[in-house]
C-alpha cells in the first residue's frame, strides 16, 4: 500500500491523464481528486508497466491501458466494471475493503480504534486533515503523522478507492485478507470508497 495518497503531480506523470481536480483548490503536492475509480486502475496498471511488475488488471482481454480506450460513460460503464483482476500477479492494484480497514487500524487485532492512529487518547488532529482542521480544502499528502504502519492520511484528506463493490453486510466470522470473502462482493452498483474527506 502506497504510504502517502497519491499526489497530482505524481497521477499525471504515470497516466498520462490530465489533472481530474481541477475544479478544486490546488495545494503543492496534494492529493489527486475526482479520480474515478477506474482511472485508478489506469493509474496501478502504468505504474506496474513502469516498474517492469505485471498488471493486475484486465479490461477488454488486455492488461495494457492504452489498449483499453474506455473512457467511463453511462453507456460502457458495464465494460469498466467488468474488469478483471490477477490476484496473483506482482503489479500494484487497489487494497480491498477489508485490507485498507485493517492497514488503517495499524493493522492491530482489534476492531475498536476509532481511526488510523489512534491509541485511545490521543486527537484525530494529530493524524489527518478532516473537517475541524482543515479549513476546507486538501493539504499536501503525508504531513500529519503516520499511523503504526508508516502510512499517511488514512482517516482523512480525501477518500480512498478500493478494489471492493458495496455490499449492504458483511461476511461473519473470521476472515482472512487473502480469502475470497475477503474480496468484497462479487458485484453491485458502486465501488467502495474509505477514509475520509
Amino acid at each position: 500500500m502506497s504510504e502517502k495518497e497519491i499526489a497530482v503531480d505524481q497521477f499525471t506523470a504515470v497516466t498520462g491523464l490530465a489533472n481530474p481536480s481541477t475544479s478544486f483548490t490546488s495545494v503543492v503536492n496534494g492529493p489527486v481528486q475526482k479520480a474515478t475509480w477506474y482511472y485508478a486502475l489506469v493509474f496501478c496498471s502504468k505504474l506496474s508497466m513502469q516498474e517492469g511488475l505485471t498488471p493486475v488488471y484486465t479490461i477488454n482481454g488486455s492488461t495494457d491501458p492504452a489498449v483499453w480506450e474506455v473512457v467511463p460513460t453511462t453507456s460502457n460503464a458495464t465494460t469498466c466494471n467488468a474488469a478483471a483482476t490477477n490476484w496473483s500477479t506482482t503489479g500494484y492494484r487497489l487494497p480491498t475493503e477489508m485490507a485498507w480497514e485493517w492497514t488503517a487500524m495499524g493493522a492491530t487485532d482489534s476492531r475498536t480504534n476509532a481511526f488510523a492512529g489512534s491509541t485511545g487518547s490521543n486527537t484525530i488532529g494529530n493524524y489527518t486533515w478532516y473537517s475541524g482542521n482543515a479549513g476546507s480544502t486538501t493539504h499536501p499528502v503525508g504531513t500529519e503523522t503516520a499511523n503504526e504502519l508508516g502510512l499517511f492520511d488514512m482517516s482523512g484528506n480525501v477518500f480512498e478507492w478500493c478494489s471492493d463493490w458495496y455490499a449492504a453486510s458483511y461476511p461473519a466470522g473470521a476472515l482472512t485478507s487473502d480469502s475470497d470473502a475477503g474480496r468484497g462482493a462479487a458485484s453491485g452498483m458502486y465501488r467502495v470508497r474509505r477514509g475520509g474527506s
